[in-house]
């Protein structure tokens, strides 16, 4: 928060000279009074300024009220504490290479929005607080009249985030995060679909600041195959130009052509584990796919622009192709294989 502007400085201004004009009003004896008084207030406001500061020339002019200084009020730095991003892309249909699938065919939409609250709690802690949303929609094309493995045209996630920082010294600090989500048709979806994932890992920063540091730790999720996985990346940027972010999920080098432009190389891994509904085996009479857990999986490399619209509007577009695109039943050990498949993708991220 700002020093307070010159608007309630003038209405301070008015005020005092407001009680100079009642007091020219009042009668011989107290006007005797309040002036010695006056004289004496005037008289410490003037010791108290520094000698080398004053102008004996125009101090005779500037208001009574210059010498009475408003207390700034107490700052709170609400910058970059609030995130959101809303995403979307697009990926060609191809096909799919088993012919026991449902289906022969299979486009690709996914609409993504999160959001979070950092906390700062002091220097050393600070909280946050989010929500997400992720759908899968997929264009299922060419029905197999005899299928053996299923598939659906929604699967999604909604869920919420309860992380910390905790900044050990100016090399190291902790972090962990708690995400509990429904994973599933998200037009049905139910109690079985809830799963709960979480991180914790070390942050290692040789010089104690941000330009240079490395991640190393755990991720987990209840129904994720392994239920837990390493996380490890480093981030470097050696000039003001050049970024190098290798850190799972999105590993991206980044180019900054101009203040506002961002050219970038990525790498994604993308897909999640979600349960499908209880009617998705008796359908084609294989009742062991009710409510089994599918996990998706694909990996895109791509190469985009990032444009900073205002200091808290980002818009970033990308293209690539969408690789090892599977659909795993691992529980009951069924797997389907997609082509790959070009894809465009577009986020809107801002930052308050």
């Amino acid at each position: 928060m700002e020093t307070p502007s010159g608007t309630p400085h003038e209405h301070r201004r008015i005020s005092y000279l407001s009680s100079t004009a009642s007091f020219v009003r009042w009668p011989k004896t107290s006007r005797g009074l309040i002036t010695v008084l006056f004289g004496l207030i005037l008289a410490a406001g003037a010791s108290g300024q520094q000698v080398d500061t004053l102008n004996p020339t125009d101090s005779d002019k500037e208001p009574i009220t210059k010498a009475i200084q408003p207390l700034p009020a107490p700052s709170l730095d609400l910058s970059k504490t609030i995130d959101l991003t809303v995403d979307y892309s697009f990926l060609a249909r191809e096909n799919l290479s088993n012919s026991q699938s449902a289906y022969g065919r299979i486009g690709e939409q996914q609409i993504g929005v999160r959001a979070s609250l950092n906390l700062p709690i002091n220097d050393q802690l600070s909280l946050s607080i989010g929500g997400f949303y992720n759908n899968f929609l997929f264009d299922l094309g060419n029905p197999n009249p005899f299928p053996r493995i299923p598939l659906v045209d929604n699967l999604g996630t909604l869920g919420a985030t309860f992380g910390f920082m905790y900044k050990v010294s100016p090399r190291f600090s902790i972090l962990g995060e708690v995400a509990p989500d429904f994973s599933g048709d998200l037009n049905k979806l139910t109690t079985r679909d809830f799963q709960l994932g979480g991180m914790l890992a070390i942050r290692y920063a040789p010089n104690g600041d941000d330009r240079l540091f490395f991640l190393l730790g755990i991720r987990a999720k209840s129904d994720a195959q392994p239920i837990v996985f390493p996380v490890a990346g480093v981030h470097w940027q050696p000039s003001d130009v050049l970024t190098f972010n290798l850190t799972v999920p999105r590993p991206e080098v980044d180019f900054k052509l101009t203040r506002r432009i961002t050219l970038f190389a990525a790498g994604q891994f993308n897909g999640g584990d979600f349960r499908v509904p209880d009617s998705t085996g008796t359908a084609i009479g294989r009742p062991q796919f009710n409510n089994a857990v599918l996990t998706y999986r694909e990996i895109r490399l791509g190469a985009g622009l990032r444009l900073k619209l205002l200091p808290f509007a980002t818009v970033q577009t990308e293209a690539g192709e969408a690789l090892g695109r599977d659909f795993d039943y691992y529980r009951i050990h069924e797997n389907l294989k997609a082509d790959n498949a070009p894809y465009v993708d577009t986020k809107v991220i801002f930052s308050f």
